[in-house]
């Protein structure tokens, strides 16, 4: 072999034994991604939530307000305060004052009854005027002096007058006299003392308790009147325990109440359906007793129970059929539809009620109806077969 060709082979072995060198930062070999033509597949929230766009419901108005305005005219009209102080009238309030119109008996215009008692013509016989009208002139004199017993006793007879107008008065200047002389007691005192037992005067005396605010006092002489009722007066009577009820605390109410019940008299169930209303919210009865008809009624009664806006599908699909019951009526329809339209919004389509406003949306739409309402209907189908559609 030639010096030549040795060195070869000795170059070719020698490079043949050196290991690879390795690379400080070896490279990453990245492949580009393929290009994706094909459709993406929504997943099935994203799906719905396209198609309640594209079907969205939304309230379009409220609810118009009850068709029949005399249930809001004798609800404002339902106030019993008033029976607190009957018998009086609206022009009568307890006064010191005489009720019969003495001064006129005895003296010219311009002079009063104090005038005349300071003057003496109590005390005087004769000058016109008769045995009662001095009797009664006297009284008042009594209690100018705030001798209220002994004007009472001199009253109490002039109860069976026969001078026109005076029995009325008289009844009403004993109720004022002794609610001024003291509380409850002090009057049964003085009443007691004069043999008064008239039930007439009872209840002046009540209700001029009530007038003054002594609710208490009042009660007294409400129930001494109620125990000496006169059963050939049902209305009296009725009207004795209207007033026991206004004045009693709420607690004890219900019982007054129910004594109306066996009275069949038409005025004693009116004044029964009217506390009842009042008192228990019972209304009914009442409303129907102020020329209200059923229907109206049952009208006021599906406004009422309108669901809160938190109720369940389930509540408001109920509400909505019962609403269309009332079919004829454009404010019926207008809360079906809009029952139906908060339904929809609060469900989903594994929920309960799908199938049930599907029906009750074509029933509407197969019926008579308004047809202002086509559009809202048609959404609500669409917005079910947008929405509740298989993926």
């Amino acid at each position: 072999m030639g010096r030549a060709a040795v060195l070869v082979t000795l170059l070719v072995g020698a490079c043949a034994s050196r290991a690879a060198e390795k690379l400080e930062q070896p490279r990453e070999i990245v492949r580009e991604p393929e290009e994706d033509t094909s459709e993406p597949t929504p997943v099935p929230q994203a799906r719905a939530a396209v198609a309640r766009k594209e079907s969205r419901i939304d309230v379009i108005s409220s609810p118009p307000p009850p068709p029949d305005p005399k249930i809001a005219e004798a609800m404002a009209a339902l106030d019993v305060h008033d029976y607190e102080r009957w018998p009086l009238s609206a022009n009568q309030h307890p006064a010191l004052e005489p009720a019969y119109p003495i001064a006129k008996v005895y003296a010219q215009p311009g002079v009063s009854w104090l005038d005349l008692c300071s003057r003496g013509a109590q005390n005087r016989r004769g000058g016109g005027g008769s045995f009662e009208q001095l009797e009664y002139l006297r009284a008042w004199c009594d209690v100018a002096k705030r001798e209220a017993r002994s004007a009472v006793i001199r009253l109490a007879p002039l109860v069976r007058s026969t001078v026109l107008g005076m029995p009325a008065a008289v009844r009403l200047d004993i109720a004022n006299i002794v609610v001024d002389a003291g509380d409850s007691d002090d009057a049964a005192q003085i009443l007691s003392a004069a043999l008064v037992d008239d039930v007439a005067i009872f209840d002046i005396v009540a209700a001029s308790f009530a007038e003054v605010g002594r609710t208490k006092d009042a009660i007294v002489f409400a129930d001494r009147a109620i125990a000496a009722h006169d059963t050939r007066r049902p209305v009296e009577h009725c009207m004795r325990i209207t007033r026991r009820v206004v004045l009693s605390e709420p607690g004890e109410r219900s019982g007054w109440i129910h004594r109306l019940s066996p009275f069949e008299n038409p005025f004693c169930q009116s004044k029964l359906n009217e506390l009842n209303c009042w008192h228990a919210q019972l209304c009914a009865p009442y409303l129907l007793d102020q020329g209200v008809s059923e229907r109206s009624l049952e009208l006021g009664e599906l406004y009422r129970d309108r669901p809160k806006p938190s109720a369940t599908p389930k509540a408001w699909i109920e509400y909505a059929q019962r609403a269309w019951q009332f079919r004829g009526a454009r404010a019926t329809e207008e809360l079906a539809i809009s029952a139906m339209e908060t339904a929809l919004r609060r469900m989903n389509c594994e929920g309960p009620g799908v199938r049930e406003i599907r029906k009750l949306a074509s029933d509407i739409m197969l019926s008579r109806h308004d047809r202002s309402f086509d559009r809202r209907l048609e959404t609500i189908d669409l917005a079910l077969e947008s929405i509740c559609a298989p993926p």
